[in-house]
Parts: structure tokens; C-alpha cells; sequence
């Protein structure tokens, strides 16, 4: 890559800054300093460059939104390596800020209600099967991949729905934060059986399989999170971080 390239990611960096685009800003600013330590340059080259991560780096430190998520921070040089190497903490670290804090509400918790819910006229679930019964059966339905079971017991019962997506959500958050990755995403797979348009449970599908060292899965994943909600900021943010890592 040629220098005038590099300093083009550097100026779009900025500019994401200017915007308030934190994550995007970081990404691009560590994806110019990869291009930067592998490319060719010629002496004078490398020294504007080097001013241009000096700048960068200043302009990230002296920005409101930067120490609003990170506090203040001192970049130890402007060199690329120890300057990437840091950048790389950054960027998961407040991946992380913005994951953890969509995670949690990545479906929506419903509260008990007082009694059992009022069923549809159509609904063919027997009189004496109460909601915790049904939520019960449906995910034995799910777990036995018998979608179509599980889909009747539902029988478009939002509340019921819902308490089985809580169930296996936090299932997968579990299973995720433990190390045990696979489970995790059999869990989240498992909401898409009964529910395919959650761009929550896509998002959360989409973390595990990052996790779990799977790109291309976690990339499809996030890109249909976005597909079914593009105005969706954490997904967005998500994304951009996936593609990176591909592209490194």
C-alpha cells in the first residue's frame, strides 16, 4: 500500500472522531498502522506519517466522547507497533462496553403476569397445560430441533414466545461468559427455530461465533441483524469490528 493510502485511512479515521464514531475511528486508525508496518516507504514518507499518527493520537486523547469511554489515556509514542498493540486494547475494550450492554437486552424481559395469559380462540394447548408447562415442552420441541412442535405449542403467543427466548438467551449468555462457546451458540441457534426476525438473538449469535474464533459465521450473523434493523448502532458497531478482524 502506498503512503498516500495510508494517509487516507488516517484522514477517515479523524473523521469518524469528528463524528462521535468511536469504535469506527479506532478500527480505521489500526487498520492504517497495519498498512503502515508493512508497507514500503520512503524516509520523508514515514516521517509525515509518523506526524500523522502524533496528531491522531492527540486527537483522540483531547476528544470529549474518546474520555467519556475511556478516561483520560497517554499514548506512549507514536510508533506503529506499540501504537497498534495499544489500539487492539482499546478496541475490545470497548467492544466490550457496547456488547456487554446489548447483550443483556437483547430480548426483551417480559414480567410475570398475574395468572395465566388469555389464550386465542385457536389456540389447541390442553386447559389443564399451565405457561411454565408449555415453556417447558417448547424448548424439549426445540432442543429435539422439532420446530414445528414447538411452533404449535406456541401457537402465536407473544408472552409465551417471549419466556422461551429469555430462557435460552440467557442460556447462551451463560454458557458464552463460561468459555463454552459451542453451547452458546447452539443456544442462540435454538431462538432461530421459533423466532427468525430478532436481530437480537442474530447480534448475540454473532458474538459467540466471533468468540469462538468462527469470522465468516459471525459476519453472516451480524449482517442479518442488520438486514432485519439497519438503524441498530450496537450491531453496527459489532460489524465494523468483525470486518476488521477479517481483514487483519
Amino acid at each position: 500500500m502506498q503512503a498516500g493510502e495510508i494517509d487516507r485511512k488516517f484522514s477517515a479515521a479523524r473523521m469518524a472522531l469528528k463524528k462521535g464514531d468511536i469504535l469506527k475511528c479506532l478500527t480505521l486508525f489500526k487498520s492504517a498502522l497495519d498498512a503502515f508496518g508493512s508497507a514500503q516507504v520512503l524516509p520523508d514518507e514515514k516521517t509525515a506519517l509518523q506526524e500523522s499518527i502524533g496528531a491522531l493520537q492527540s486527537d483522540l486523547t483531547s476528544n470529549e466522547d474518546f474520555k467519556k469511554v475511556f478516561g483520560p489515556v497517554t499514548f506512549a509514542a507514536a510508533d506503529f507497533e506499540s501504537t497498534a498493540a495499544f489500539l487492539d486494547s482499546l478496541i475490545q475494550a470497548y467492544a466490550e462496553q457496547v456488547i456487554e450492554g446489548m447483550e443483556g437486552t437483547a430480548t426483551a424481559l417480559v414480567p410475570e403476569a398475574e395468572g395465566k395469559p388469555e389464550q386465542a380462540e385457536k389456540d389447541p394447548i390442553p386447559a389443564e397445560m399451565n405457561p411454565e408447562d408449555r415453556v417447558e415442552a417448547i424448548i424439549g420441541h426445540i432442543k429435539s430441533e422439532k420446530a414445528d412442535e414447538a411452533k404449535a405449542l406456541i401457537a402465536g403467543d407473544e408472552y409465551i414466545l417471549t419466556r422461551v427466548l429469555n430462557r435460552l438467551n440467557s442460556h447462551g449468555m451463560s454458557c458464552r461468559k463460561a468459555g463454552h462457546i459451542e453451547e452458546a451458540i447452539n443456544s442462540y441457534e435454538s431462538c432461530l427455530l421459533v423466532c427468525d426476525n430478532d436481530e437480537g438473538i442474530y447480534f448475540n449469535l454473532a458474538r459467540a461465533y466471533m468468540e469462538g474464533g468462527q469470522v465468516e459465521g459471525a459476519l453472516q450473523s451480524i449482517n442479518r441483524a442488520l438486514a432485519i434493523n439497519p438503524d441498530f448502532p450496537e450491531g453496527q458497531s459489532l460489524q465494523g469490528m468483525i470486518s476488521a478482524r477479517k481483514a487483519a
